[in-house]
């Protein structure tokens, strides 16, 4: 007992001030860039209730979320409490996101305050964060699995062997969403490169520090299946179809030829919408990034080992294989903006370019300064598309929220109105208001920001169901998808008139069909 309460007195006599003093002014910055910008570009999502078809009946998040192999998830979401509440995930998820990107300009070895605010803004800005917080219950997990990752990668490069602790630390963000490894190995490949290009260690130096991560990205796979398969033996429940969680990796030529599409498609996708010319400039920062490393190589003189150089294309050839690496488990895998974090890395590698180019050379006039320069300028235009992007979504959000609630009011009113109706009568919503892949008002901004995208939430009877219960407060009795079916396939509900026909509403076998399409 004297031991325990020695150790209680101890932790009183900590010193933060001596720990925040040993936090770079780097780091410093890049935390509080993704606090300040991050509350700037998303505080409209914070603010406001903006569901989607998913979030619309999520409110409590105690789930198990093993179907999907993430068997971490749930537990990743209790700091925020089980309840969907978008003020306290959307800081947590900025907190997280900050200690990533300090986490990031660390392992990169950032020197510059311009280039750790740089990285931060793209990071927080990122497409990606916007479509996750579209589903804002699941969002302070998800962030929650990022910083995992980036630790895992931190404790690897920091400590001779810290691959084994850091391997269950990935495991654990592997645990919560699978693209989590994708993020680490991709950020791990960015920190052997920077050992690579330094000239002072020899190939053999350079392989034994890429085991320390292939070993840590081994461990956190190895164990995350074997506690996934855990799980599966103590709950009794099996994997889903969902993206292929149920199928087994498999490399062939179509998966092969599904992740070059992907990656090719990139600068297209990554502006959220399809707008060329800011697909034009990220090319252009891509074409930027391909001369800076060939600049590199020279400066480096990468060139006179050959193992080096082949090192740097192996590298460069698995970067697409690293980031769509889910085709290897399902070639059906529909890639959401959600899964796509990874590419966020690309352009912090574009930046961490620059960086040791401008420093390792010097700027010594107007003309290097500009050259120099250039890249961040193309950065910085890019990451304030990123924000409109976001706050288009948002307002697509909050502007189908407003009709699907209209919708709902309306239907609600002519439903009880009708003399088929009472409590206890089961009530079929049949076909959709709408077609949910209609382009909405602005797809041509944000037509590839999943969740935020499209004119409705309205996918199915379920859908409309839940819309109803949770936000007009009526709780109706719903049908099998068997008698629905049943239903839907008769002659007299091919005789109905859709909505807002007044003969839109009929009972047919005892339940009560309202008939959308």
């Amino acid at each position: 007992m004297s031991t325990i309460i020695n150790k209680i007195k101890n932790t009183e006599k900590i010193d933060f001030r001596k720990i925040y003093s040993k936090i770079s002014n780097v780091e410093k910055a890049a935390f509080i860039t993704v606090m300040v910008l991050g509350l700037l570009t998303h505080i409209f999502m914070f603010v406001n209730v903006l569901p989607n078809w998913d979030s619309m009946y999520n409110f409590k998040g105690d789930k198990i979320w093993i179907h999907m192999g993430r068997w971490f998830l749930n537990e990743s979401q209790k700091l925020s409490s089980i309840v969907d509440i978008p003020w306290v995930i959307g800081m947590l998820s900025l907190v997280f996101i900050g200690i990533t990107c300090a986490i990031i300009v660390n392992v990169l070895e950032i020197k510059k305050i311009s280039s750790a605010i740089a990285i931060s803004a793209i990071i927080v800005t990122f497409p990606v964060v916007t479509s996750t917080f579209s589903y804002m219950f699941l969002a302070d997990g998800y962030m929650m699995g990022m910083m995992l990752s980036a630790l895992a990668v931190f404790i690897t490069k920091k400590y001779k062997r810290g691959y084994i602790v850091a391997g269950v630390i990935l495991a654990f963000a592997i645990g919560i969403y699978q693209v989590n490894l994708g993020f680490a190995v991709l950020l791990s490949l960015l920190v052997i490169m920077l050992k690579v290009f330094n000239k002072d260690e020899d190939i053999v130096d350079n392989i034994k520090y890429a085991m320390r991560f292939v070993i840590m990205a081994l461990i956190g796979m190895v164990l995350y299946f074997i506690i996934l398969k855990v799980f599966i033996f103590i709950l009794h429940r099996g994997l889903g179809s969902y993206q292929g969680a149920d199928q087994g990796f498999s490399i062939n030529k179509q998966s092969i030829l599904n992740i070059l599409t992907e990656f090719k498609n990139l600068p297209k996708v990554v502006t959220g919408g399809y707008d060329a010319s800011f697909s034009s400039l990220i090319l252009l920062l891509f074409v930027f990034a391909g001369i800076m490393l060939l600049y590199l190589i020279k400066l480096n003189k990468i060139y006179k080992d050959i193992l080096k150089l082949i090192l740097v294309l192996v590298a460069l050839v698995s970067i697409p294989f690293i980031t769509g690496f889910a085709y290897f488990i399902s070639e059906g895998t529909a890639y959401h903006m959600v899964m796509r974090m990874s590419w966020s890395l690309l352009f912090v590698a574009i930046i961490t370019l620059n960086e040791k180019i401008s420093i390792k050379k010097g700027i010594n006039n107007l003309l290097q300064q500009i050259v120099y320069s250039l890249p961040l300028v193309i950065t910085w235009i890019i990451i304030w598309n990123f924000i409109l992007v976001a706050n288009i979504s948002y307002l697509n959000m909050h502007q189908r929220y407003e009709k699907e609630y209209s919708l709902a009011v309306r239907v609600v009113d002519r439903l009880e109105m009708s003399e088929e109706y009472n409590p206890s009568t089961p009530v079929l919503f049949a076909g959709s208001p709408y077609t949910h892949n209609t382009p909405g008002n602005y797809s041509e901004y944000i037509g590839h920001v999943t969740g935020t995208d499209g004119n409705s939430i309205f996918f199915s009877d379920y859908h409309f169901n839940q819309f109803i219960k949770y936000y007009i407060g009526l709780n109706l009795n719903s049908v099998s998808d068997k008698k629905a079916n049943e239903i839907m396939s008769s002659e007299e509900y091919k005789s109905m008139k859709s909505f807002p026909n007044k003969e839109c509403i009929k009972k047919i076998d005892d339940v009560v069909v309202v008939k959308f399409s």
